[in-house]
């Protein structure tokens, strides 16, 4: 009789140890799953970021070929309007000084290039 209280206490003790281990195997695919899905979520947000930083990159690409597009259109543009400025000024200058082209065109071009008061 006494063997057969201890050996009810002791597979008592098994079925106790292996429900035990059966709620720690339970815990720990919980945890597992858990931990799945917060690896999912963070893989979709870096995902994100990823497609962000991209898009981002692209679009400050496009602006600088813009921006340098459109600084060469400025440049061209300036660099016509000094054309111009110098046609009309060479304009004026001949109109001023017809006659003189032997002498005066030369003393034209000394003082320009001294920085005299015709430049």
């Amino acid at each position: 009789l006494e063997e057969g209280r201890k050996a009810k206490a002791e597979q008592a003790g098994r079925d106790k140890d292996v429900r035990a281990e059966g709620h720690q195997r339970k815990i720990i695919e919980e945890r597992m799953a858990a931990l799945g899905v917060k690896e999912a979520r963070i893989r979709a947000q870096a995902a994100q970021l990823h497609r962000l930083a991209s898009d981002m990159q692209a679009d400050s690409d496009a602006q600088r070929e813009a921006l340098q597009r459109r600084l060469e259109e400025v440049v061209t543009r300036r660099n016509g309007y000094m054309q111009q400025i110098v046609a009309k000024a060479q304009a004026t200058a001949a109109r001023k000084h017809p006659s003189g082209e032997d002498e005066g065109a030369g003393d034209a071009s000394l003082r320009s290039s001294r920085g005299g008061p015709d430049s």
